[in-house]
């Protein structure tokens, strides 16, 4: 299976176990820790990381030892996309705009930790190739 499908079906299952616990936490606490639209988040949090990893994917089967000529940009690309994102938010005036942001962020990082480390499990397997090609 294409490396890039098997990262949005971990990716799908993560996202899915994250919506369980941010629907549970919104029906269980009184506080409005979750705001009613983290689904929206999750759908485009979602859709980036899939997009910025098929494209790193897609930089590291062609030239693998240039990654972080696709690693950077996918990353600029990724903050550039969310600061659209949450403008576009902040001018439509969504109620509980704060909430709206923290959980953002938290998400934001979330992600970006489960790509690094799908990316860093990725790339060792490929050093480790090289390296028993030079032997």
């Amino acid at each position: 299976m294409n490396h890039s499908i098997r990262f949005a079906l971990r990716l799908g299952a993560v996202t899915l176990g994250i919506a369980v616990i941010m629907y549970l936490l919104r029906i269980y606490t009184g506080f409005k820790l979750v705001h009613p639209q983290y689904g929206t988040i999750l759908l485009f949090l979602y859709l980036l990381t899939v997009l910025t990893n098929a494209f790193v994917s897609f930089g590291v089967e062609k030239h693998r030892d240039k990654f972080n000529l696709f690693f950077f940009p996918a990353l600029i690309f990724r903050i550039f996309a969310s600061i659209i994102f949450i403008l576009v938010v902040v001018l439509l005036k969504f109620p509980d705009i704060l909430y709206f942001v923290l959980d953002f962020f938290i998400l934001y990082l979330l992600y970006q930790v489960f790509e690094i480390t799908s990316l860093m499990t990725n790339l060792r397997s490929h050093l480790e190739n090289r390296g028993n090609e030079n032997n």
